[in-house]
């Protein structure tokens, strides 16, 4: 039997724009993280200029809550097919039309707002969120050649980029648009991603096709290659990550929007910029946690001290417990130094997320690990579109009620450790969703795709032998 045929993209050594050998799926985590960045700052910097924006634009509390969800809104509708594309095409070209879209949109953004208003930037942002909307299910795709025992540091470097972003965002864009104004702000912003955009054009590649790691037997190859998509989403591992996800996004994206304008509100004498300097800390800190949380993980799986499954169950739980803890504690202290200190406590309960379901996309399916990932990403932007505007109408019924919404938050909160601590799982979906294989050949316990086809090629050669 022959293989299937594998798509032009991915056939044949991959090289990159100079004719040189491709790098592995880790060294292009840095690239990733940079694009990653870009994107982050162009979305994150909303919720810290939006004291000054408020002024300029005249925006309400409900014209707020609609301009910082907009960019979750665009961003949910072209997930899945954005990932899609990634499987189909490769990431590559993915990730450059988003940079170079992010680098037009941003640049006319200022322009716009002067002409139409509040109205002029959400529009604009709701197209920003939609031509980033491929972007993370894309560095999946790139990243889907990295080994099991690489996969959170990995991970951690590429989400480290959009922490980077965020404290480019929180810090250093109220800062610069003090002195310079929001508009000269995004047009510089506009010429970074365009940068970016070049950079990543000559320097990125596809990762290598995905192929089980022997050659011996070519039927289960080929059956690997008839996996059905849609039947990934018949177990409940996947939906167990789409549920730890929207929570994270929930809290992140509340987090992010809505902190400077409570430090602003509550803490008398912060303003937006000072309120960046307090927010500063928990961002670095998130970083640094992040890459010491996969660093030790990926350290004590390649020592056998600990199993895949019960880690990212374990990690994903106590994020979501501490994260929530201290959050509650962080709203209730009357100073803003103190409120600093326990969310830099916070994000670095957060941080542990690098070695729990952040993984988990490169786990469950290689073949299809664009649509998975662009489906995850979709049900968990609902949350991220959701939760400004459901912050601005509870402030608008409440005003100056924030510890309603933390409670809120830590709800959510216990419910993501709930969930994940039961269904998140390790185990590789490709074979076991396979119309191909007989469910006796797929192993029950948590493995890779390469596993799979071993035990299925030892029982076929048993079975061989008792008739024989």
């Amino acid at each position: 039997k022959q293989r299937r045929k594998l798509p032009h993209h991915a056939t044949g050594p991959a090289t990159d724009a100079m004719g040189h050998d491709a790098p592995t799926g880790g060294s292009r985590a840095p690239l990733l993280a940079l694009a990653r960045a870009v994107s982050a700052v162009v979305r994150l910097s909303l919720g810290p200029l939006m004291p000054v924006l408020v002024v300029d634009l005249q925006v309400d509390v409900l014209a707020k809550g609609q301009l910082l969800s907009a960019f979750s809104s665009g961003y949910l509708l072209t997930q899945v097919i954005g990932g899609c594309v990634a499987d189909r095409i490769g990431a590559r070209l993915v990730v450059l039309w988003t940079l170079v879209a992010t680098s037009a949109l941003v640049f006319v953004a200022p322009h716009l707002a002067q002409e139409f208003g509040a109205e002029g930037l959400t529009a604009v942002y709701l197209i920003l969120g939609f031509v980033n909307g491929p972007l993370f299910p894309a560095c999946s795709v790139m990243l889907r050649d990295v080994s099991s025992k690489s996969r959170s540091q990995a991970m951690a470097i590429v989400d480290a980029g959009g922490t980077l972003g965020g404290c480019i965002a929180t810090a250093a864009c109220p800062l610069i648009a003090s002195y310079v104004g929001w508009p000269r702000l995004f047009e510089g912003l506009a010429a970074v991603a365009g940068a970016c955009a070049l950079l990543w054009w000559r320097t990125a590649t596809d990762p290598r096709p995905v192929e089980p790691e022997h050659s011996a037997d070519d039927d289960v190859a080929s059956k690997l290659a008839e996996t059905s998509a849609m039947a990934l989403f018949r177990f409940a591992g996947p939906w167990a990550l789409f549920w730890s996800h929207s929570v994270f996004n929930y809290a992140n994206y509340f987090l992010n929007a809505w902190l400077p304008t409570m430090f602003v509100e509550r803490f008398p004498g912060v303003d937006a910029a000072a309120a960046g300097g307090y927010l500063l800390g928990p961002e670095l800190v998130g970083v640094g946690a992040r890459f010491a949380a996969a660093t030790l993980a990926d350290r004590m799986l390649a020592l056998g001290r600990i199993r895949l499954q019960p880690l990212r169950r374990t990690a994903t739980a106590l994020a979501f417990v501490f994260q929530g803890l201290f959050l509650m504690a962080a709203v209730r202290t009357e100073d803003p130094f103190e409120c600093a200190v326990l969310l830099i406590l916070a994000a670095a309960s957060s941080g542990v997320h690098a070695c729990g379901f952040k993984a988990n996309y490169l786990e469950l399916t290689k073949v299809h690990s664009g649509l998975l990932t662009g489906v995850g990403n979709t049900v968990a932007s609902i949350s991220s579109a959701a939760g400004p505007v459901v912050t601005s109408e509870l402030l608008a019924r409440m005003p100056g009620n924030w510890e309603f919404l933390f409670v809120l938050l830590f709800a959510l909160n216990a419910s993501g450790a709930l969930v994940a601590s039961m269904g998140l799982s390790v185990e590789n979906l490709d074979l076991r969703s396979s119309k191909a294989l007989p469910a006796e050949a797929i192993p029950a316990t948590p493995t890779t795709a390469t596993c799979s086809c071993n035990l299925y090629r030892r029982r076929k050669g048993a079975g061989q032998g008792s008739a024989e």
